[in-house]
This record gives C-alpha cells, sequence and structure tokens, in this order.
C-alpha cells in the first residue's frame, strides 16, 4: 500500500513538472524591431509616432520623457495596469517600462525595455521588481510564483498588442477623411 501511494506521488510529480512551459516573452524582456515604412520621410513617421502616443496612452504628455524633434526620437515611460486578483490581498499594482521610437527616412525602430513590476502607494503588497528576474525581488513568500508568471504573461500580452497598435498607426493611411 505504501509503496503504491508513494508511486502515486512520484507519477503525479512527474505529470506536473513535464507541463511546465517556455515563457512566450523575450528572455531579457526586450521587443525591438526595425520597421520599413515605404515613401515616409523620417519627419512623418516622427509626427506619426507623436500622435500613436496621444491615442495610445492616457496622457502622452505625463508619460514623455524625451522628445527630440532634432533626432526624430521620442522616449515615453508609461505605465500598464496589472489586476488586483493576481495579487495577495488583492493589492493594485502595474507595470512600468520604457518605449523608445527612433525614426529615420523610410523606416523607425521601436524598443520596449526596462519593465518593473510596482505597487501603487498605500498598498500593502510588496513589489515584484523587474521582470527579468526568475523570481519577484520580494520573494516567492510574499508573492506566488503563479502569481508572477501570471504578471509576466499580463505584461508580455498587453505589450504584443501595443506593437501591433503602434505598427498599425505608424503604417498611415492612404487616404484621409476631409471630415
Amino acid at each position: 500500500m505504501k509503496i503504491q501511494i508513494l508511486f502515486a506521488f512520484l507519477m503525479l510529480s512527474v505529470a506536473l513538472c513535464a507541463q511546465d512551459e517556455k515563457p512566450s516573452y523575450p528572455e531579457n524582456w526586450t521587443y525591438s524591431n526595425v520597421v520599413q515604412v515605404d515613401s515616409a520621410s523620417a519627419s512623418v513617421l516622427y509626427h506619426r509616432a507623436k500622435e500613436t502616443i496621444a491615442n495610445l496612452f492616457v496622457s502622452g504628455k505625463t508619460v514623455t520623457d524625451l522628445d527630440d524633434p532634432a533626432t526624430y526620437t521620442i522616449i515615453i515611460k508609461p505605465i500598464m495596469e496589472i489586476p488586483a486578483n493576481y495579487m495577495l490581498y488583492g493589492c493594485k499594482s502595474y507595470v512600468s517600462y520604457m518605449l523608445k521610437i527612433e525614426c529615420k527616412d523610410g523606416r523607425y525602430k521601436y524598443t520596449f525595455d526596462d519593465y518593473t513590476h510596482m505597487n501603487y502607494p498605500g498598498e500593502k503588497c510588496a513589489p515584484g521588481g523587474s521582470l527579468i528576474s526568475e523570481k519577484p525581488s520580494c520573494g516567492t513568500f510574499l508573492m506566488a510564483k503563479a502569481h508572477w508568471a501570471k504578471i509576466k504573461e499580463t505584461a508580455n500580452l498587453k505589450t504584443i498588442v501595443l506593437i501591433s497598435s503602434l505598427k498599425k498607426s505608424m503604417a498611415g493611411s492612404a487616404a484621409k477623411s476631409d471630415w
């Protein structure tokens, strides 16, 4: 009987370990790409980037860290909300990150980087720190690995949506309406 129970636990642990999947986000948490946009000058792309930021973020001005029209570079540091049910005690938290857009004639480069999990002031939860880390900086006692993985998954999915929106907006439209 003891051997059967031991065998059952052994098989259960092997099955649970076999279900681990490799994360679908970059290991270093940097999303970067150069996107070709035919017949668009650096100036046009730069203005499209500014418009995109204004449309994608609640307040484009408050998140803008650098806006350099001479080099056609914009750096913003926005945040993305993390649902409270991922955290112990239901604390509200967010992930801050950096987005850099560099424009040149016929192309632009975007870089999403520096992802850091934080909590809102007054919340009791400990922040998880850099998403590059395998474990949260507050330790797995305060934040379960499953919660940490869910935070990373949420940040990854939201970044993929942002990249898609950025590419669509930066491509421009052939004909603008003359309202």
